[in-house]
């Protein structure tokens, strides 16, 4: 009774039938465009005055629903803007230390555009201690910069995130 490499098959001459993958065919990340905001506001990550430039900030701002504001999930955890196709969310200069910017930048493959969940963090690859962090108090403003801290200091808060579909507005 040892583990069956293949089904037979209903054709004989068919020779058997290989087994379907057990891969899990849910992804945990939605296929759609999603906003992304801090937990307990109205505040989503939103791309500074629309600007598709490499090195525009992402900031908070309130959900008006706009493109700038809309970010797909793509393989290896990076966050694409909807707006600015071919731009991600990225760590300025790669620097892994409380409160390095987060902006937006093309495309290059690299670990500081890549991001995991832990709880309702975004936690940096390259940076694993840190996560993406609204700067500043606990209230939350139109312009807030958001920025890297670390996972296990600061006002947790600050550091939670939630994914809307775009299709509730």
């Amino acid at each position: 009774t040892g583990s069956p490499t293949a089904a037979p098959s209903l054709n004989p001459s068919a020779g058997p039938t290989p087994l379907p993958s057990v891969r899990p065919t849910r992804s945990p990340w939605p296929d759609l465009p999603v906003f992304i905001r801090l937990k307990n506001t109205n505040q989503v990550l939103d791309i500074k005055e629309r600007s598709c430039r490499d090195g525009t900030t992402i900031h908070l701002w309130w959900n008006h629903g706009s493109t700038s504001q809309q970010w797909r999930r793509m393989g290896h955890g990076k966050f694409e803007s909807v707006h600015c196709p071919g731009k991600f969310i990225d760590i300025e200069e790669r620097r892994c230390k409380n409160g390095s910017n987060i902006h937006l930048w093309s495309r290059k493959g690299s670990k500081s555009q890549m991001w995991f969940d832990d709880a309702q963090e975004i936690v940096s690859h390259l940076c694993y201690d840190f996560c993406i962090s609204k700067q500043g108090t606990d209230s939350a403003s139109n312009g807030d910069n958001v920025h890297l801290w670390s996972c296990r200091t600061g006002t947790t808060r600050n550091k939670m995130w939630v994914y809307e579909s775009i299709s509730r507005l």
